[in-house]
């Protein structure tokens, strides 16, 4: 049987051109394979921050408003103590009561917090529920462990949430001139409330680099 040592020298150069070839074609992959999942992890980075944006700027509208609120709330017990039982029933049961007889400067305001929920809260909500349709990564791992577990929860909830504000801000807000906010965790409890601390969790799960 002839020994390897014996073939022809081209051959050797042969397999050895096959063999770095194929070297070659199985690196290019690898390496493509690497770049796409790096793509595919600077989009989701992207779209993270993204919803991190709107749920902060959802916050500090709210804060805005609330301190609207608070000041509505304020004017209209000076001027009418006997409401402040009504009071107790929250906000929206206050501002419905007074509605009629709200001076203008209560006007004003109550027209400023409803401006608020129509124009601001609620076009943030949307785009948040969009982006949640979208999602098929982050609120995947709802049932797991750690970090990733703990925002895929809260955004499930936030999901719920989101559903259940709409719901409401369609029998509560559009037909009633007398309503102004939008509340699912107040003493009424019309729903799942929103889940507290989320926009912590998601910037620090982007700070891990998904």
């Amino acid at each position: 049987m002839e020994s390897i040592l014996s073939l022809p020298e081209w051959f050797g150069a042969a397999i050895l051109g096959a063999v770095i070839a194929a070297l070659g074609y199985v690196g290019k992959i690898v390496y493509e394979w690497i770049d796409e999942i790096q793509d595919r992890k600077a989009q989701r980075r992207a779209r993270l921050a993204g919803l991190i944006s709107m749920l902060r700027a959802e916050h500090a509208t709210y804060r805005v408003q609330s301190y609207n609120r608070d000041r509505l709330k304020e004017l209209i017990l000076q001027r009418d103590p006997k409401l402040e039982d009504v009071a107790q029933s929250g906000f929206e049961s206050l501002f419905s009561a007074a509605y009629g007889d709200m001076s203008n400067e209560e006007k004003e305001l109550h027209t400023i917090v409803r401006s608020y929920t129509i124009n601001s809260i609620r076009p943030l909500n949307l785009a948040a529920v969009e982006w949640l349709k979208n999602d098929n990564y982050f609120k995947i791992p709802r049932k797991g462990h750690g970090l990733r577990g703990e925002v895929g929860r809260m955004l499930a909830q936030l999901d719920a949430h989101l559903l259940m504000w709409e719901a409401k801000y369609q029998i509560w807000i559009p037909d009633r001139q007398d309503h102004s906010l939008v509340y699912l965790d107040d003493e009424k409890k019309h729903g799942i409330p929103f889940p507290a601390g989320i926009e912590n969790k998601l910037e620090q799960l982007l700070e891990t680099g998904i």
